[in-house]
């Protein structure tokens, strides 16, 4: 027996075998279909500095208006009213003013200058793709403001709204986003947007917005009104270049026009008061840029 067992361990012994296999056309597999979901806060570990992004995840968690009602999830950034009457409102940056953060749009400045009190108003929340929040001193690669921190707002693109934006050799457009908001203030706000893909190199797309309040409140009685009426017309058109070699770029015009008007309301005083004495006022907003990369 122990004579056998050293043969074998000699003279190994392969062995084959054979499987039949019998392929059924009436057995199909259904399509599979794989989404990943996003976390709606991340941190950049790539960048040298705390660099927070905020997707479309995190701001359906507080459906908002415009950019600066984007932050009421976000423990770091407080928006304020600097002025009731006209309805200005600031962000702070932990707990200091919004002139020592730096707020751009794609890498443009926005909250500059003239705009430092009215430009959060003049970014629809439906145009907000994600938001990049930096904590600390940031580069100076753009300006000079950031000083307690950044923000970077990306606004959708052309590529984001067209259905076809897989496949570089194919025409396609996507579907208009519509959405209407409506509250027992009297605020109304309708919000477009619309991607159509020309040709290989090119696609375009438009945003829209028109929102406004015409009915005066006073809930705490003090004669003033609580928000001023009036309303905002805001309109972007982009173009997207996709072009041989690694070229590429965006080009953008944006227009809008804000009006708005507060002060005391007339019926908030005894009959036969005259209108003229009451303190009102009155602010006419008109923008237009084109930036270009």
């Amino acid at each position: 027996m122990y004579r056998l067992r050293y043969f074998a361990l000699l003279f190994p012994f392969t062995l084959f075998g054979q499987v039949d296999t019998t392929l059924y056309s009436r057995l199909q597999i259904e399509e599979v279909v794989i989404y990943e979901a996003a976390n709606g806060l991340s941190i950049n570990s790539k960048s040298s500095t705390l660099q927070v992004n905020i997707s479309r995840t995190e701001l359906r968690k507080a459906a908002c208006c415009n950019l600066s009602e984007s932050f009421e999830t976000n423990p770091s950034i407080d928006v304020a009213f600097t002025d009731a009457v006209t309805g200005t409102k600031q962000i702070q940056l932990f707990g200091l003013a919004g002139k020592y953060a730096q707020i751009q749009v794609e890498m443009t400045p926005l909250v500059r200058g003239l705009l430092s009190n009215s430009g959060l108003n003049f970014i629809p929340g439906s145009w907000v793709h994600s938001i990049q929040l930096t904590k600390g001193i940031g580069s100076v690669n753009n300006g000079f403001e950031s000083m307690t921190g950044q923000i970077n707002v990306e606004l959708l693109k052309p590529e984001d709204l067209v259905e076809a934006a897989e496949a570089p050799g194919a025409e396609g457009r996507g579907d208009i986003q519509l959405n209407a908001y409506l509250n027992q203030g009297g605020r109304f706000e309708v919000n477009e947007a619309y991607g159509v893909r020309i040709n290989k190199k090119w696609m375009l797309s438009s945003l829209g917005h028109f929102s406004g309040r015409q009915q005066a409140t006073d809930i705490n009685g003090d004669g003033f009104m609580d928000n001023p009426l009036g309303y905002q017309v805001n309109g972007m058109l982009r173009a997207r270049y996709f072009g041989q070699n690694g070229w590429e770029g965006i080009y953008t015009f944006h227009a809008l026009e804000d009006v708005k008007e507060g002060g005391q309301i007339a019926r908030a005083f005894a009959p036969g008061t005259n209108t003229e004495s009451l303190w009102s006022s009155a602010m006419k907003q008109g923008r237009v840029a084109f930036t270009s990369k």
